[in-house]
């Protein structure tokens, strides 16, 4: 559409990917091209990093599903490309046909991104207990754990050491920091592994 706005007459484009596919189309018709000259004042571009954020806060904060290309105008206003100040604002949300695969990516990202869902890998001494006492004070912060991966065949790990790997599940964000903090302070570094 911002094609085909920009030159006046519809555009063909060769690849259309976006998570956003109800509003994914190669070419608008003449009509709507007309009809969106006439009446719209302006085009807003979201990336589908936007458009998940979105999606993710309407899940989290209202408790409804909805479809990427339905929360489209909310990514717009969040992304700060429209000027809201000092205005009274509505947006229009619309659509629950979203692919459950792509919900829970969707969820998954967003928790990573706000340091909610981590992993964090340190290289500790592979002796009994260890593995214990990490997950004591990982505890003491209502952390979740999800996986484990201890690894201590690996050629590259020195004899007498284990590659420890943890998924967590965080009930905010800042307590990663603290808690990296507090395993480092007991003897047991462990660094974040990023992702995005």
């Amino acid at each position: 559409m911002v094609a085909s706005l920009k030159k006046g007459t519809p555009v063909d484009l060769q690849n259309v990917y976006t998570i956003a596919d109800g509003i994914a189309i190669r070419r608008p018709s003449r009509l709507t091209l007309d009809i969106t000259r006439r009446l719209v004042d302006e085009v807003i571009v979201v990336t589908d990093d936007e458009i998940a954020d979105a999606t993710f806060l309407l899940l989290e904060r209202t408790k409804q599903v909805v479809e990427p290309a339905g929360a489209v105008g909310l990514a717009a206003l969040l992304s700060g490309k429209i000027n809201v100040t000092g205005k009274n604002v509505g947006v229009i949300i619309s659509g629950g046909n979203i692919d459950m695969s792509l919900l829970v990516r969707i969820v998954e990202r967003s928790l990573y991104k706000e340091s909610r869902f981590v992993k964090i890998s340190g290289l500790l001494s592979d002796r009994p207990g260890v593995l214990q006492k990490v997950l004591a004070i990982i505890a003491n912060y209502k952390a979740n754990v999800v996986t484990i991966d201890h690894d201590r065949t690996d050629p590259r790990i020195s004899l007498g050491k284990a590659r420890i790997t943890l998924t967590l599940e965080l009930p905010e964000k800042q307590y990663l920091h603290n808690l990296t903090k507090n395993l480092e302070e007991a003897g047991y570094p462990f660094s974040t592994l990023q992702y995005l």
